[in-house]
């Protein structure tokens, strides 16, 4: 009852009470220490969770009803094998798991199986029958000749029953190999649609990827542009109205009015803000002198009471500014996430050319994170120096576990190097 009840609640698609009915049922089954039937009733909870689109839940209880019936070799039990190997299959399939071939090809032997006993059956039934009637036609023979003739037309009648038969198997035969034919060709069709799904998010992720480097791109070089307007342009102007004021001043001889005072103050306030803020969109140590001071610089600018970070930096030249400029601002992403986030004590970041490639470490000893529980805002931003990275062609790990810091290692290849002065 338990059972038919869950059928109905499936059929309308009341999936939570379809389920509460069927393990009902299961608790009395098994009480009744039936496998078989314990094995279709997994089946048939297994099911509830494929039409309610938990493909992970359906693939447990089909392992499960499975394992039930492993070794149990009766015909009732082969064809629930089947059963369960194909919705398995289809489950798996759903997942992305396609081992799910596997499984239905199982399903596909196990229904040959079948039918190769059925046809056996039928034919032992023909067999067997026919003995019987020779046992007979022999005694009728010794009673009375005349059924003579009558025994041969049964046994001409049993010889086309059996040709036929055996036509009808053969017809069968080739009637399931077109099928099985059929089925592999769809098969086949489904792996190529696969693959070509497969290349399309392939293509789609590097569209992303690229995206994601030319903003990064834009906004370097709109920040650059930014930084030298402002300390080439509007900091001159600054020191020009600065040297008049100056000026000025000399002609006062001392009684200098307090407005003109007081313009000075402005505007050397407005230079240092000004020089702050061009330092902050791109770092004039990093274009002056190159990454090993710019390092060293955010380093002791970023270190405090709370986290001490040092630098290890050994065979660095000047490179292509547009190159350093990236590299930079790959090192300040992960040394920023190292403030926010690790409660670290003391950080390090680590840099040195080997044959051609740029090796970059940022680790520090702090609380550690879980990569994969990282939320969608708090991942733009490594987002996007993975994009930059992968453009770069170069490849970066993350190595952290929970108390024991975190470990950061990029490594990328020299583009553009320029034969210049080797840094400290």
């Amino acid at each position: 009852v338990y059972n038919n009840l869950s059928y109905i609640y499936t059929r309308d698609s009341l999936y939570d009470k379809a389920k509460a009915h069927s393990l009902k049922a299961l608790e009395i089954i098994r009480k009744m220490n039936n496998k078989l039937e314990e094995a279709s009733s997994l089946g048939s909870l297994a099911n509830i969770y494929v039409l309610e689109g938990n493909h992970k839940k359906a693939k447990e209880f089909y392992f499960k009803a499975l394992n039930l019936i492993e070794n149990d070799t009766g015909t009732t039990a082969f064809r629930s094998k089947r059963e369960l190997y194909l919705n398995l299959s289809w489950a798996l399939y759903q997942l992305k798991d396609y081992t799910a071939y596997d499984y239905q090809g199982k399903s596909y032997q196990i229904k040959d199986s079948i039918k190769n006993i059925e046809i056996q059956h039928i034919i032992d039934d023909v067999f067997s029958k026919h003995k019987e009637n020779l046992e007979k036609e022999k005694v009728n023979l010794v009673k009375e000749k005349v059924v003579l003739v009558k025994a041969q037309e049964r046994k001409t009648n049993w010889f086309l029953g059996t040709l036929l038969v055996l036509i009808l198997a053969i017809f069968g035969s080739v009637v399931y190999n077109y099928k099985l034919r059929q089925n592999n060709l769809k098969l086949r069709l489904m792996q190529t649609q696969l693959a070509q799904k497969s290349n399309l998010e392939k293509l789609k992720s590097e569209a992303q990827i690229r995206i994601l480097d030319a903003t990064l791109d834009g906004k370097e070089t709109e920040r650059k542009q930014i930084a030298e307007t402002l300390h080439d342009s509007v900091s001159s102007l600054l020191s020009s109205a600065n040297l008049h004021l100056q000026a000025i001043e000399n002609q006062f001889k001392g009684n200098m009015p307090i407005e003109i005072v007081k313009a000075q103050k402005i505007i050397l306030e407005a230079s240092t803000t000004i020089r702050n803020l061009s330092h902050t969109l791109v770092s004039s140590i990093l274009l002056k002198f190159g990454l090993p001071y710019a390092l060293k610089d955010m380093a002791e600018k970023y270190s405090n009471s709370q986290i001490s970070i040092d630098t290890d930096i050994e065979n660095i030249i000047r490179y292509h500014q547009d190159f350093e400029i990236k590299i930079h601002n790959i090192i300040q992403e992960f040394v920023n996430n190292v403030l926010k986030h690790s409660k670290a004590k003391n950080a390090i970041v680590r840099m040195k050319e080997i044959k051609g490639k740029l090796y970059i470490e940022v680790q520090d000893n702090g609380v550690g994170f879980d990569k994969s529980k990282m939320s969608e805002k708090d991942g733009l931003g490594i987002n996007q120096i993975d994009a930059r990275i992968q453009m770069m062609k170069g490849t970066y790990t993350i190595d952290s576990k929970a108390e024991q810091g975190t470990k950061i290692v990029v490594i990328v290849p020299v583009l553009k190097k320029e034969t210049s002065i080797t840094s400290v």
